[in-house]
């Protein structure tokens, strides 16, 4: 299953639409400004790291030729990183959203305040959100399984030859 540019589309959108209102509720009732910390780029860049290695692991191994560089990979993980790097690109879009908010709010302050760092924090913020995004994207395109031989014998390749295992391994069908 693939993300559709609708749902990035609305989960930054309800970003936005939340970070503006939490942040305006906590701003009026005299509490702080609801901006991420700078500190995010780089749990950004390790987390969007680990799910572009992830699916380079996903990708060799759904290709026969590479099967055997894959390490311990196996479908039901591919099928983990999968759902990681789709939940990576939806975080990726709350949270940019949530700081495009945040920046429109501190463009209205820059005429008040001496600083400008909290404009540049929440900016590093919005990239690093981007970042989050487009590295889940990327990893869930590396994750497809590509057509090929597989599918003329009806199977995906992927999984075939493995042992079942589980609760329901050894009940017979019905």
């Amino acid at each position: 299953m693939n993300l559709k540019p609708r749902v990035l589309a609305l989960a930054l959108a309800g970003g936005a639409a939340t970070g503006a209102i939490v942040n305006s509720l906590s701003v009026r009732n005299g509490g702080p400004e609801l901006s991420l910390p700078a500190l995010i780029w780089v749990a950004a860049l390790l987390i969007g790291g680990a799910v572009l290695y992830l699916a380079s692991q996903v990708s060799k191994f759904s290709k026969r030729e590479t099967r055997s560089q894959a390490g311990n990979m196996n479908a039901l993980l591919a099928a983990r990183i999968v759902v990681f790097a789709q939940a990576l690109a939806l975080t990726g879009a709350l949270v940019m959203g949530w700081q495009l908010a945040i920046l429109v709010f501190q463009l209205g302050l820059m005429s008040s305040r001496a600083s400008t760092w909290p404009l540049a924090e929440s900016a590093i913020s919005m990239v690093a959100g981007l970042f989050m995004m487009v590295s889940g994207l990327i990893a869930v395109n590396m994750c497809r399984i590509p057509p090929g031989d597989d599918e003329d014998r009806g199977g995906t390749g992927l999984g075939e030859g493995l042992p079942q295992t589980g609760p329901l391994a050894n009940r017979e069908s019905k």
